[in-house]
């Protein structure tokens, strides 16, 4: 029987469009597909009222939406890691995210285990990777 965990997605969102919405999305139901909890900051945003879907494809979602909180964003984020198993990186590029290499760290620094999700599925990534990784910035290669 597979390990069933509690999962939270970490990625880059800012500079992508649709603030990477869809990205999320498909990560959360193949996560859940395989039988894991999981809980993506791209939910949290829309249960505050704010959902990346709803912009314009012409935005470059470099900022946060107005009225959008990013102190509170962090807060409701590092809460969410705190309450689950593991953080999931989504994505090759996810350390060129400064959100996400926060995330990673406050996932390192509670002890939670770190995933990426990929083609071959979930992998576990040591912490030590997960440290040289966002030290370089350089993401994940395929290849």
């Amino acid at each position: 029987m597979k390990e069933q965990l509690h999962l939270y997605i970490a990625g880059q969102m800012r500079l992508k469009q649709y603030f990477n919405f869809p990205a999320f999305d498909r990560a959360r139901d193949i996560l859940i597909a395989m039988g894991h909890e999981v809980t993506s900051p791209a939910d949290i945003d829309r249960a505050h009222g704010f959902d990346g879907l709803d912009c314009s494809p012409d935005d470059p979602c470099d900022k946060a939406p107005e009225g959008f909180s990013l102190e509170g964003c962090i807060t409701r984020d590092v809460a969410a890691i705190l309450a689950t198993d593991g953080v999931c990186f989504i994505e090759p590029s996810w350390p060129k995210s400064k959100g996400a290499r926060a995330e990673c760290y406050v996932a390192q620094w509670a002890g939670k285990r770190l995933f990426t999700l990929g083609a071959a599925g979930l992998l576990e990534i040591s912490h030590e990777l997960a440290q040289t990784l966002c030290y370089h910035k350089g993401g994940l290669r395929n290849g």
